[in-house]
């Protein structure tokens, strides 16, 4: 860990989203506290059945190398969900370097617990975005991403789990219940 290492301070929170407190994120984890994240699935167009699959950088501190949401991570100490989904599809998919694209919109699917690891219990909006690129991914958290069908995803999902993170088989099964509510 280098010198200028600044944890990342987030909201502690209850089952009911009330914040509790707060921490930096390796205490948070350490003691499994529960606390909030987005995620988002990105689409290619309006039609929802190209995916952008992800696949974590090797050296993300959990889950490295698997296949991933588009977008996903904490929300800062006082930030809201959406706002946290806007930064983080700029930090991830447009490497900071770029503004949102015009007129790009975050559909809410899902609100829930995420609780896919012992130690990762979380509140957890779920959001589609529908962008075609062009991406600039940061390869600190990104190691590749490609657009895939839908329904050869969920079908490699139901074959190969253990090539995704749990967080990924959640956002994507509650997309598919809202899906097949509309």
């Amino acid at each position: 860990m280098s010198d200028d290492y600044i944890p990342d301070i987030l909201d502690v929170v209850d089952e009911d989203d009330r914040v509790v407190g707060f921490a930096d994120y390796d205490e948070i984890h350490a003691r499994g506290l529960r606390h909030r994240s987005v995620n988002v699935l990105a689409f290619k167009d309006e039609t929802l059945t190209e995916l952008l699959l992800v696949q974590r950088s090797l050296t993300q501190k959990v889950s490295k190398g698997l296949f991933s949401v588009s977008v996903g991570g904490h929300l800062e100490k006082g930030e809201f969900y959406i706002d946290a989904a806007r930064r983080e599809f700029r930090e991830e998919l447009l490497a900071n370097s770029q503004e949102l694209p015009a007129g790009l919109d975050f559909i809410e699917i899902a609100r829930y617990q995420n609780n896919s690891r012992p130690t990762n219990q979380e509140n957890t909006v779920l959001y589609s975005v529908v962008c075609s690129g062009p991406f600039a991914f940061d390869a600190k958290e990104v190691e590749r991403a490609d657009w895939a069908k839908l329904d050869e995803v969920l079908i490699d999902v139901g074959a190969y789990p253990e090539k995704y993170t749990g967080t990924f088989i959640g956002a994507l099964k509650r997309f598919v219940q809202r899906l097949a509510r509309e």
